[in-house]
């Protein structure tokens, strides 16, 4: 017999909105992996830059991380460097 936490699967809860209410959309979020790959680095360096309170703005939610894909870009687009050529 399987154990029960691993054969439940947990059922969203159903919000209710007002007739016409259009729900509000999540923002798409990352898990440290993916948003490491996202930017281009590597998961340590996501680790030490939390840890050194710098780098990109991150949701912790108990012991998970997740990063916004929408802070990631903020981020990148906050380290773009101009150069003669490129202005």
């Amino acid at each position: 017999m399987p154990h029960p936490s691993k054969s439940c699967v947990p059922t969203p809860a159903k919000r209710v909105f007002p007739e016409g209410v259009t729900p509000p959309k999540p923002l798409p979020t990352l898990t440290e992996r993916d948003a490491a790959c996202y930017i281009g680095m590597s998961i340590w360096y996501l680790r030490v830059a939390r840890r050194e309170n710098r780098g990109p703005a991150y949701v912790q939610l108990g012991r998970a991380v997740r990063y916004r894909v929408a802070d990631l870009d903020d981020w990148i687009t906050r380290h773009v460097k101009q150069t003669r050529d490129s202005a």
